[in-house]
């Protein structure tokens, strides 16, 4: 899950209703997900004040030494710099980074978004236009997503940490970076005597607090299939080619991810009533998830061998149509297509032995 988060220093908010939102957020989030990393998000016309050395204090409380790693300095607008301009901006550049050093000492990245990454992810002098690269930019940013946070043993940042350990949003580190005062304060300072049943005018009712009370009931559940689905994928992930990509969607059937082969193939992974199922995207397809999908509802679960890294046999999971004993009736006879199949009755076998389950649904 990518969260996008409003910013800090916008002159309609102040940084503690920010954070605020973001707290709120965690909350309702904080037992279901992994928290992977940050993405800070730099300007790079933004020039160095006390505003933006108190934003670093507060990211250093939020975040602790141990989550560093997992922070990304994200800097935009390089395709806005004119040629004449560009020495400067990488100069300036290098001091952000100096003011960034405590975080790139304990293995924080930067990342320069409008630049062009080679294959080993090495920057290069080439700017990317907005307006004629997007497509390329967008993909730029999924492959630093994947060499930044693939393979991690992710742990909690800091102030996610001391809210787990019961404390108040307003006593954590991270709140009295920015001087917060405790909501109940804030709320006794607000209110004043209603005349009426009607509100008074001029109120304006907490539209986020309103919805996180109604999805209250219903949050562990929804929150338990997405975080077991994103645990099927990490683990098919890993059985996949290096420069494969996914990324989530809201199917027909649900909560899906299209996950995309080096050469181009696009295959949909999902949860049924069965539990994970798979199907080709085709090009008539294309990503409108209300088209006519290949029928999964009977499929059923089959056998077949695959070689382990070992060059062992291993017996393995995956959905047969119709019980037969034949590949995925849908996938085609590619390359890519039968490394699918045979990486996910893998990652389906390897869930299960952890989960201990026979039928691995999600729940």
């Amino acid at each position: 899950m990518f969260v996008d988060t409003p910013g800090f220093g916008d002159a309609k908010c102040s940084d503690e209703d920010v954070f605020r939102q973001i707290a709120d957020f965690i909350d309702l989030v904080q037992n279901s997900v992994i928290f992977a990393g940050v993405l800070y998000v730099h300007r790079m016309e933004t020039e160095f004040s006390t505003d933006a050395e108190r934003l670093l204090r507060w990211l250093k409380a939020f975040c602790g030494n141990d989550h560093a790693p997992f922070v990304t300095f994200v800097t935009t607008r390089w395709d806005a710099i004119v040629e004449d301009e560009m020495e400067d901006a990488v100069y300036k550049l290098r001091e952000w980074e100096s003011e960034w050093s405590d975080f790139i000492d304990r293995g924080a990245h930067v990342y320069n978004h409008g630049k062009f990454y080679d294959g080993n992810g090495q920057e290069t002098s080439r700017i990317l236009k907005i307006r004629v690269d997007g497509d390329e930019r967008a993909r730029q940013v999924q492959n630093m997503i994947t060499r930044n946070y693939r393979h991690k043993r992710y742990v909690d940042p800091q102030f996610v940490k001391e809210i787990k350990q019961g404390r108040s949003v307003e006593t954590t580190t991270a709140a009295q970076i920015l001087g917060m005062t405790t909501r109940a304060i804030i709320l006794a300072d607000q209110s004043t005597p209603f005349t009426s049943g009607a509100p008074e005018p001029g109120y304006k009712p907490n539209w986020f607090e309103m919805l996180k009370s109604l999805l209250m009931p219903v949050r562990q559940a929804f929150w338990n299939t997405i975080t077991t689905l994103s645990e099927f994928v990490k683990y098919l992930y890993s059985f996949l080619p290096t420069e494969t990509l996914f990324w989530p969607r809201f199917g027909r059937r649900g909560i899906e991810f299209v996950i995309q082969m080096p050469m181009g193939t696009r295959i949909v992974v999902g949860w049924g009533k069965e539990g994970f199922f798979a199907y080709p995207q085709r090009d008539e397809d294309n990503d409108d998830p209300d088209l006519e999908n290949p029928d999964i509802d009977n499929w059923d679960v089959g056998d077949i061998e695959t070689d382990d890294s070992n060059g062992e046999t291993m017996e393995a999971q995956y959905p047969s149509a119709d019980g037969t004993d034949q590949m995925l009736s849908d996938f085609g006879d590619t390359n890519e297509e039968r490394q699918f199949v045979a990486a996910f009755g893998r990652a389906r076998h390897e869930l299960m032995e952890e989960r201990g389950s026979s039928e691995c649904r999600i729940m």
